[in-house]
């Protein structure tokens, strides 16, 4: 098998193109959800590319968004703004400081994360996200280095693949969120 870089971007543009096709694949990990179901989703990250996120969630009638992490009072008053015009409830602030998303991971009534800080903070965020059992998304990679790829790959039974969950990029030009 070719282990090239280029296979390998290929094979995981491939398998996530397939995820986000399938509407109800974030739901595939566990028995105990339905399809009629809302999915509960936490934000880490509202900014300018937060903010879209936020947007298109919030036009979706199966999911609700339960908390905005993020340091910026501004962007977090935005984002309250989208849901209020939406027909949404407030969702949770945590706005203390760089690490405050961790509180938010603390929540046991979320399902899923969207990541959409600096690329910088994405591998450590993710990591603690899954570590707290969350689904995790994020829309550029957690990984910067292909040696980095490769151990992760590599590692599944590491905190990154524990039989239920991976952590997955997704890519633009695709149906944004299935809508």
């Amino acid at each position: 098998m070719d282990n090239s870089r280029r296979n390998f971007i290929k094979t995981t543009a491939l398998a996530t193109f397939g995820a986000l096709v399938l509407p109800n694949s974030l739901f595939a990990y566990s028995e105990t959800f339905k399809s009629d179901k809302k999915i509960r989703v936490g934000f880490i990250g509202v900014g300018l590319r937060g903010r879209e996120h936020v947007k298109l969630l919030a036009k979706r009638n199966d999911v609700e968004i339960i908390g905005f992490a993020d340091p910026s009072k501004i962007m977090l008053s935005e984002c309250q703004k989208i849901l209020k015009d939406n027909g949404k409830p407030a969702a949770k602030e945590f706005s203390n400081g760089e690490y405050d998303y961790r509180n938010l991971l603390k929540l046991n009534n979320i399902d899923a994360v969207v990541i959409a800080t600096p690329w910088e903070w994405h591998l450590s965020q993710g990591v603690e996200a899954m570590r707290a059992k969350k689904i995790v998304g994020m829309e550029v990679s957690g990984a910067i280095m292909l040696g980095v790829c490769k151990s992760l790959r590599r590692n599944k039974s590491s905190y990154l693949y524990d039989g239920k969950r991976m952590l997955q990029k997704r890519y633009y030009g695709c149906s944004e969120y299935g809508s």
